[in-house]
């Protein structure tokens, strides 16, 4: 996803959270096995007056279809898997919180994450050209997850949300 297609998402211009979820798009029969393809879809939100988290447009994710697509055979788990939210926060760390000892490194690189992306955003054209990459895998509890890639390298790993035993 090209940060630029983000921007237009965004709720009166303004966000503090990114959602990422797992959209099913086909479902086909392979043989004797049945096969179902998602892709990811992103949007910006913030809070409202009310304090409820306010989505922004929708904004589906380029399947990239030259690298290694990420398969799981879900027979392959003895519990369900859940495809709730994955959450980027901008959790607004000040330099002596992020130098903490006692600091989230998670937290940390999601802030760090959420960070540049705004200061994409200000800058039309280094949007444009700025590519967001998520790469689906399946965390211990298990939920599908992303890590997530910037252009320039800095990366994280979504938060399941929630973070709880899909069962």
């Amino acid at each position: 996803m090209r940060i630029a297609d983000l921007a237009s998402s965004i709720p009166g211009g303004k966000f503090k959270k990114l959602f990422f979820q797992c959209a099913l798009k086909e479902i086909k029969i392979n043989g004797s096995n049945t096969e179902a393809r998602f892709a990811i879809i992103v949007y910006a939100a913030k809070k409202n007056s009310s304090r409820q988290w306010k989505p922004g447009r929708k904004v589906d994710c380029t399947p990239v279809t030259s690298g290694k697509t990420a398969v799981f055979n879900l027979a392959d788990f003895s519990e369900p898997i859940g495809f709730a939210n994955n959450e980027f926060n901008d959790f607004g760390f000040t330099l002596k919180q992020i130098k903490s000892k006692k600091a989230d490194a998670q937290q940390i690189k999601q802030n760090e994450l959420m960070s540049k992306i705004r200061k994409l955003l200000t800058d039309k054209e280094e949007a444009a050209k700025t590519w967001l990459n998520c790469v689906a895998g399946i965390s211990e509890n298990p939920h599908v997850t992303y890590d997530v890639t910037l252009s320039d390298g800095t990366s994280a790993t979504a938060n399941p949300s929630p973070p709880a035993d899909p069962s």
